[in-house]
């Protein structure tokens, strides 16, 4: 019996993946399938974020890590905030929203640990102001602006492939219609040649 023996070093992305080892005897062919449990320490995603809208204080915190890793921040003498936690696979995302006058800070620290680490990031605090909507409404409009062209321009190859269609089906079916009219006209010709051919022939005298 031959052994094979291979070393694998698997990495977060290769957390519920799949191994199939192949075994091959003579004639008979047996596997074998396993999936990855992959533990890894929690990294907290660089998308995370915070922003003062009006007189809130809304931050968003996203780590991932296996065993899955809470969420916490530390926010001393506060009492009055919210805290709203959701989970996918080994993802944890928290929102933390309380009186942006009640913050004095520039950053707000958010800390995610689980059985093998601990991460903490300083995210700072932006604000959302009515400039800065106005702008986003000012880059759509410009994109709009420039799709516009090529809006018009496929709309009226549409409109002259349409109206093209139109024009070569009316004149088809005129053209068919004519052929069945002529077609009528010629049989109804021949219907009446027979009749007259009858009506003045002559009859030959029978003789005795």
């Amino acid at each position: 019996m031959r052994r094979d023996q291979t070393e694998i070093t698997p990495t977060a992305e290769d957390h519920n993946s799949t191994i199939t080892c192949v075994a091959e005897y003579r004639e008979h062919v047996i596997n074998s399938s396993v999936t990855l449990n992959v533990q890894f320490p929690p990294k907290i995603q660089r998308d995370s974020w915070c922003l003062v809208e009006g007189k809130l204080l809304v931050c968003v915190c996203t780590s991932r890590g296996n065993p899955l890793p809470p969420i916490t921040w530390p926010l001393e003498n506060l009492t009055d905030y919210s805290v709203r936690s959701l989970s996918s696979s080994q993802t944890v995302n928290s929102t933390f929203t309380l009186l942006a006058a009640d913050y004095p800070n520039n950053t707000v620290k958010c800390i995610s640990s689980n059985e093998l680490a601990k991460e903490e990031l300083e995210i700072p605090i932006g604000i959302l102001t009515d400039s800065f909507r106005m702008t986003d409404s000012l880059d759509c409009s410009r994109t709009f602006d420039a799709a516009l062209p090529w809006i018009a321009a496929v709309c009226f190859c549409l409109n002259v492939v349409l109206i093209t269609t139109l024009v070569v089906y009316i004149y088809k079916h005129r053209k068919s219609k004519k052929r069945k009219d002529d077609k009528t006209t010629d049989i109804y010709a021949s219907l009446r040649k027979t009749d007259d051919d009858q009506e003045y022939s002559v009859i030959s005298p029978q003789h005795r």
